[in-house]
């Protein structure tokens, strides 16, 4: 697993980009509006008749329906419900896509099974906030950012990872810049750990004030049972951890 930080990502990738958000729920108000104030151009694309809609406009942002949104975007964020991604994308999305584009997801369900399978022209990349959608647009707020995960599925252009990096930048970070010190919490042999921890499969990082001393803490574990085979640990009992944050 690779760390980067502000300093690894180059804004200037989204500058003359449209980034298409389809949906309007908790991801994809906070991804909508945490870009747009960071200046990139945004469209949001929705069902026809959706109640999100006057919210959204209310909100500064321009609404289109689903296939005017994925036709206007250079990026087409899918932040829809996992169950209804593979339909919509082959309706509205899919016939809109033009070599060069690229798809983004804030999770893999979709890809890893089959449901999306994207054109070989097109970049296809992950973008994970580790977090929930009010938390992701409060922190950004606030001028800092939450934790998340990039994953680059299909790589068209050559620069689908750099893509990832410049969208987290942006839905992060307001204004000025954030410097960060690396603090290694769980590196991936157990040598590398203060307390010997290492497991497989985090599913699920969260921030919470787990005691009530007003800072967030980091709450992750361990899926019970995996998707697959492949990974150590893959059938290792279930497992939560809490990193609790000390200032100092």
């Amino acid at each position: 697993m690779q760390m980067y930080y502000d300093n690894d990502a180059n804004l200037d990738l989204l500058s003359d980009k449209t980034v298409a958000v389809i949906g309007y729920g908790s991801q994809g108000h906070a991804h909508s509006l945490n870009l747009k104030e960071s200046g990139v151009k945004v469209v949001v694309g929705l069902r026809e008749g959706s109640k999100s809609r006057a919210e959204a406009e209310v909100a500064g942002l321009e609404v289109a329906t689903v296939a005017e949104a994925s036709k206007k975007g250079d990026i087409v964020m899918i932040l829809i419900n996992d169950e209804i991604q593979g339909a919509v994308y082959e309706a509205d999305i899919k016939p809109n896509l033009e070599d060069g584009n690229a798809l983004a997801f804030a999770h893999g369900f979709n890809i890893h099974f089959g449901q999306v399978v994207p054109p070989a022209n097109v970049d296809v990349f992950m973008v994970a906030p580790k977090g929930p959608g009010h938390l992701v647009r409060r922190v950004y707020e606030q001028g800092g950012g939450v934790p998340g995960l990039l994953a680059v599925y299909q790589d068209a252009t050559g620069r689908a990872h750099e893509f990832g990096l410049a969208w987290f930048e942006q839905i992060k970070t307001k204004g000025g810049g954030i410097t960060f010190k690396k603090h290694l919490i769980m590196g991936s042999t157990r040598r590398e750990n203060k307390y010997g921890l290492n497991f497989s499969e985090l599913h699920a990082t969260g921030l919470h004030d787990i005691d009530g001393d007003g800072l967030e803490d980091i709450v992750t574990g361990k899926t019970y049972w995996s998707h697959h085979k492949q990974s150590p640990q893959w059938d290792a009992g279930a497992v939560v951890y809490w990193f609790k944050l000390v200032r100092g």
